[in-house]
């Protein structure tokens, strides 16, 4: 259940990124300093063509960078799309209806923390895993407890298992759950639950963890607020990632 709160490219990544660009010798170690220091520098390569061609169309180009700069890349072009057009898809059933809010969801992806924290929501769940855990309480014995990082029903019991000072990075990852199943399966029914649960839980779970006392440690109480007040606006561009970008790729990716 890691959630990375800043990440950095490896040295694989800014290789990956000069090799796209067909970097100059003399510029390659100037340019990846620049990439690795400037923020606007960085989403600038980020957003260039180039990449997001090496990324999306390389054979097993996902095995060769990190979850960082390949979900960094998609989002980026997630906002361009939607900053060109005014709106964005929904279903309804068996209808895709547009609606026309993609100033809203753009407007909401302009903080940089935002688009940092939906890039490590996606790269989060490139790896999902099961595992028992041991629940210790004040009172009673030690039980211990199967979890499973995708079954929204046994990380709710593992949370109201355990002490709430302990539930800041559980409230954390069902939220980001939620998020994750809303945007890249977006069908009416993801692993049981329906569209309305996955958003109602989301929202919840966003609004708890911003109301934890870590939130103000970690410097992500505006961020999960944000999240949980603007939980729609959030999936859609993740959604456009899964259905434009990843296609049939997604399943691969995430092992969906």
């Amino acid at each position: 259940m890691a959630h990375p709160q800043t990440a950095t490219f490896s040295e694989g990544d800014l290789d990956y990124i000069m090799d796209s660009l067909a970097t100059d010798t003399r510029e390659r170690a100037t340019l990846a300093r620049a990439v690795r220091e400037d923020r606007d520098i960085r989403e600038a390569v980020l957003a260039d063509e180039r990449v997001f061609r090496a990324v999306l169309d390389t054979e097993e180009a996902f095995v060769n960078v990190s979850g960082y700069l390949f979900f960094s890349v998609l989002l980026l072009r997630a906002l361009r799309d939607l900053q060109d057009r005014g709106y964005t898809l929904e279903r309804e059933g068996d209808l895709t209806m547009p609606v026309f809010d993609s100033a809203d969801v753009c407007a909401f992806l302009q903080p940089e923390q935002i688009r940092d924290y939906l890039v490590a929501v996606l790269a989060g769940f490139v790896k999902s895993e099961q595992r028992m855990v041991v629940v210790r309480r004040p009172q009673g014995k030690p039980r211990a407890m199967r979890v499973n990082d995708l079954d929204l029903r046994s990380l709710i019991r593992y949370c109201r298992a355990i002490d709430e000072e302990h539930r800041f990075g559980l409230y954390r990852h069902i939220a980001d759950l939620c998020l994750f199943a809303s945007g890249v399966f977006s069908s009416d029914r993801v692993w049981g639950y329906t569209a309305a649960t996955w958003i109602e839980q989301g929202t919840l779970f966003y609004s708890l963890a911003a109301g934890h006392r870590q939130a103000s440690y970690h410097e992500l109480g505006d961020t999960l607020s944000a999240l949980s007040e603007n939980f729609l606006l959030a999936v859609k561009p993740l959604r456009l990632i899964a259905d434009r970008y990843l296609g049939a790729m997604r399943d691969e990716v995430f092992g969906g």
